[in-house]
């Protein structure tokens, strides 16, 4: 059945013949360097890449075109003192003029180049390598990785502490919360707290011990590995838009629970390209288009092979108090009540494979369980073109339909990583109107059609 026979068509259409949407932006750089503002001639691409499994923040590249001179003697010789300020100005979907209902957003950022040598050292040009000569003989493409100011100043905080009589959710909770209100980014705007799914684990522990020293960065990470776990399917935490998000990475369960979620319409490739209207919002609910290629990966097979579907461990908490029972003058050991085991599933062909965990003696199941959850899932890629960057959130779950023949079939996951492109639509230096491309990675339930 074609897409534009079924019922998901509905959708579609009530998505591109919406209202305009604020995709489309001109976007213009400010370069500050020793109390002094530069202007590149023009950006030509921001690449930023959100890794919600394995990092904690954004990795953003920008590409400017700059003077050639302005780079070599403005810029380049104080390097280490250099900040970005982007600007996007929201315009209409064909009009150039700015929707000021909108309003103008602007961030400042720290920029560390991307060296590509001195050019007054190398003095490779025809001229000798003076400011004026090379701004009218040169054109630098340069690359600056830029950083959020709130990160700059949080990943340089440490901590420590006992924390007593309490659960890991509100240690976590509490300890993002409190150090990271004591920075400010411009002597004004804060971090707005935490947004934590809550935890699987509930124990209420006699003491939660961080040693000090330990990062801020690292805290969530830590505490799910060294103080008794978190979540039993992963553990993701991410700073955007201000907040910390707190989550499971591989809970697929949660759909109903969740308090924002992404649906996305599978769209084939060639039915719907570059189309401009790709999104529409209710509430705290999004619904898009994808529109691009679609790639899926299921390593799950191998990874349950290899690794296991299973884990054994002998629990570490028995080895304390209660590991065996002493009567008659003989000893008992039980292997059932001194030995945790586990099956994240069953395998169909009833091989189940059950190995002993790289830590065979050891308190923290939510960690083994975690390790199966990785195990048991898809990883899908897609495509959202004219996307909105803010929409896509830390931990957001999704729920992907697709057509397979006559039915229209739809799958559970949990966003990973996104990977956000921006470039001018148009050639030439003076093109200011820019799009945002984006490709995103769901991890889902396992696929077996």
């Amino acid at each position: 059945m074609e897409i534009e026979n079924s019922s998901l068509m509905r959708e579609v259409n009530a998505i591109v013949n919406s209202p305009n949407k604020p995709v489309h932006f001109e976007w213009f750089a400010e370069i500050h360097v020793n109390n002094m503002k530069y202007f590149p001639l023009k950006i030509l691409n921001i690449d930023s890449l959100e890794d919600y499994e394995l990092n904690y923040s954004d990795e953003i590249m920008i590409t400017l075109a700059i003077a050639g001179g302005t780079y070599a003697k403005r810029i380049y010789p104080f390097k280490d003192k250099v900040e970005i300020t982007l600007i996007k100005k929201p315009i209409g979907e064909v009009s150039t003029e700015i929707d000021q209902a909108s309003g103008v957003q602007a961030e400042r950022y720290a920029a560390t180049v991307k060296d590509t040598g001195n050019p007054i050292v190398e003095a490779n040009g025809a001229n000798a390598p003076t400011e004026e000569a090379l701004n009218l003989t040169n054109i630098f493409e340069i690359t600056f990785q830029l950083v959020n100011k709130a990160i700059e100043q949080l990943r340089m905080v440490s901590v420590g502490g006992i924390y007593r009589n309490t659960n890991v959710e509100d240690v976590i909770k509490t300890i993002l919360t409190v150090e990271s209100k004591k920075i400010k980014v411009d002597n004004v705007r804060m971090p707005k707290g935490v947004d934590m799914i809550p935890a699987s684990n509930t124990k209420v522990r006699d003491h939660v011990i961080i040693p000090h020293g330990t990062k801020l960065v690292d805290i969530p990470e830590y505490i799910h590995y060294k103080c008794g776990g978190v979540y039993s399917a992963g553990l993701g935490y991410y700073f955007k838009n201000d907040p910390w998000f707190v989550y499971p990475c591989y809970d697929v369960t949660r759909f109903n629970k969740a308090p924002y979620i992404l649906t996305v319409i599978n769209v084939p490739r060639n039915k719907l390209p570059e189309v401009e209207r790709t999104y529409r919002e209710d509430g705290k609910n999004i619904t898009i288009i994808a529109t691009g290629e679609v790639k899926h990966n299921d390593d799950s097979e191998v990874q349950q092979l290899n690794l296991g579907n299973g884990v054994r461990f002998a629990d570490a908490d028995k080895f304390m108090s209660g590991y065996s029972k002493t009567k008659n003058n003989k000893t008992v050991v039980n292997r059932g009540t001194n030995n945790s085991e586990a099956v994240s599933s069953e395998r169909s062909n009833g091989n189940n494979n059950v190995q002993i965990s790289s830590s065979p003696i050891n308190s923290n199941p939510y960690v083994e369980y975690s390790k199966l959850a990785r195990r048991q899932g898809n990883y899908l890629s897609l495509v959202w073109e004219n996307s909105l960057p803010s929409k896509i959130l830390p931990g957001m779950m999704v729920r992907v339909f697709y057509l397979d023949g006559e039915d229209i079939v739809d799958v559970y996951g949990v966003i990973i990583k996104a990977h956000h492109y921006t470039q001018a639509k148009g050639v030439g230096m003076t093109t200011t109107r820019y799009i945002t491309r984006t490709a995103f990675v769901v991890f889902t339930q396992r696929i077996n059609n």
